[in-house]
């Protein structure tokens, strides 16, 4: 066994006994709350990894400039009060309402994104400058700042104040979340690290509907079948998806 192997041995170890020791805890324990103490380290990105690429560019296209300058002449003039038809010339008005707020919305919301992929690099920048000599910086190795430096701290969000906004940008520490993973337990049946009697012991049996089951059923007994599927088969309530005009 080499040096690494054995720490990490020693390390399971110890975990595994704060795990016992929570269970002689006279406050009630969950399964949830002893994979929290068992949970192993969280994927990690390498501190040489290279940072993510900079934000893409949104221009205001001439779709876009076009919405904005309607925008004033079209938004919220119709408003029904009561359950009614609407006139020829309201269905019109409304339905230019609704495309140009769409293309306004997602041009917007993809300017607003890049505008904070750039906050993202800002804070690395702000975060390196404010390491120690030699100080390690945490870094997201998932989620929608993966790559980026995780500045805030537990219950100690980072606050960047900005000359003239009423409030600051923030970012706020999210911790990792333990998950137990089931699916896990025939492969590690299959390959030896668990028997056959613990895996039983993990899990429990279910019995869901098999409908090539059923149809053999039917087959073989015509009547008792449809019968059966008449008492499982229900239908649900008709409705309606709207979609509103792209242009």
């Amino acid at each position: 066994m080499t040096d690494t192997e054995t720490a990490g041995t020693a390390v399971a170890q110890q975990v595994a006994e704060a795990a016992l020791a929570r269970m002689q805890d006279a406050k009630p324990w969950t399964v949830a709350d002893l994979a929290k103490i068992l949970a192993g380290p969280a994927p990690e990105i390498a501190q040489d990894a290279p940072f993510p690429a900079a934000p893409p560019k949104v221009t205001i296209t001439a779709g876009l400039r076009a919405a904005l300058r309607k925008l004033p002449s079209v938004f919220g003039v119709v408003t029904p009060t009561e359950h009614r038809k609407l006139e020829q010339e309201e269905l019109k008005r409304l339905t230019e309402e609704v495309v140009v707020i769409e293309t306004i919305k997602a041009q917007l919301d993809g300017r607003v994104d890049a505008a904070k992929e750039a906050i993202r690099h800002h804070l690395d920048f702000l975060a390196a400058e404010g390491a120690a000599p030699g100080e390690e910086l945490l870094r997201a190795a998932e989620g929608v700042a993966k790559g980026h430096v995780i500045i805030a701290k537990k219950n100690a969000p980072y606050k960047l104040h900005v000359e003239g906004a009423e409030d600051p940008w923030e970012q706020r520490y999210v911790a990792g979340k333990a998950a137990v993973n089931g699916s896990r337990i025939p492969g590690l049946e299959k390959d030896g690290v668990i028997t056959h009697a613990e895996a039983l012991a993990c899990t429990r049996e279910v019995r869901v509907f098999d409908e090539d089951k059923l149809a053999a059923l039917i087959r073989k007994n015509p009547e008792r079948g449809v019968d059966i599927l008449r008492l499982l088969t229900s239908v649900s309530a008709p409705s309606a998806s709207l979609y509103a005009p792209k242009k």
